[in-house]
């Protein structure tokens, strides 16, 4: 994901003061860019759900990519530094923090009345989230692991 797509994503999902100019921002009437210190979320109806399912399905792969770059360090972590490795862990982080959002954006819209086919996309949106947690909780873990060999240490 693109970190203009990001920031508009994080700007749909939380009412903070953020003008924008960007297309995809004016496109989806957003306002924020902090993360930090954000206001109620802005929950969506479920005709969103292929703009969350976009989401959901760019972080993940995203994730995997990630997680894969930092297999192939884990055998030389020495070609790490510990500025890469607080990066990866801030970023990281905070997709765990988009997890826990979307879960319960997906939980409000499991408890509507949906009709199957939204049902089953609501499934399968939930199932690529719980992937998604599950693999930027292993980079988390893969990247405190590497902390330990960097080049600096």
């Amino acid at each position: 994901m693109t970190t203009s797509a990001k920031t508009s994503l994080v700007a749909w999902f939380w009412r903070v003061d953020h003008r924008c100019a960007c297309s995809a921002c004016s496109a989806w009437s957003a306002s924020v860019v902090r993360v930090k210190g954000r206001g109620e979320p802005n929950w969506h109806p479920i005709s969103t759900l292929p703009v969350i399912a976009a989401a959901i399905d760019g972080g993940l792969e995203s994730a995997r990519e990630q997680y894969e770059i930092l297999l192939e360090a884990r055998p030389k972590p020495y070609v790490l530094d510990d500025a890469t490795i607080a990066r990866t862990t801030r970023v990281f982080r905070e997709s765990l923090e988009y997890c826990g959002l979307y879960d319960e954006q997906l939980r409000r819209w499991r408890s509507q009345r949906l009709t199957p086919s939204q049902q089953r996309a609501v499934a399968r949106v939930e199932t690529a989230n719980r992937e998604a947690r599950a693999v930027v909780t292993a980079i988390l873990d893969l990247a405190d692991e590497l902390s330990a060999g960097t080049i600096e240490r």
